[in-house]
């Protein structure tokens, strides 16, 4: 049986004391294509954030390929193979409030990790 590349398990996300994620429990296997699809509020960004490491979730597990990601996602991708690891923030989701089309130069805000070179 495959191993999955991503696992999720009991991820909680508290902002302000208001609960986005609450038990959230996700198996990704190699070669899956997986969509989130909810709507406006309802933790899609959130469960992102929490995945890629741009936030921190309160409680649950995030594991990559059985290896503990939270602890350093770029690191975590760089040793599995991850070609490119990109996150667009609010351009993505308000698109009237960025540049379009976007450039480069717009998603950039510092120098390339050396992974990413």
């Amino acid at each position: 049986m495959k191993s999955p590349l991503v696992k999720i398990e009991n991820l909680k996300k508290i902002y302000s004391g208001n609960t986005v994620l609450d038990g959230i429990n996700l198996e990704i296997f190699p070669g899956e294509i997986f969509g989130l699809v909810g709507a406006s509020g309802s933790g899609k960004t959130t469960l992102l954030h929490c995945l890629i490491g741009y936030v921190t979730s309160d409680a649950g597990d995030i594991y990559y390929r059985e290896a503990d990601g939270q602890t350093n996602v770029i690191n975590s991708a760089w040793r599995f193979g991850v070609k490119r690891l990109l996150f667009l923030g609010s351009s993505c989701i308000y698109p009237k409030a960025a540049p379009q089309p976007m450039r480069e130069s717009d998603l950039l805000t510092g120098p390339l990790e050396p992974t990413n070179r």
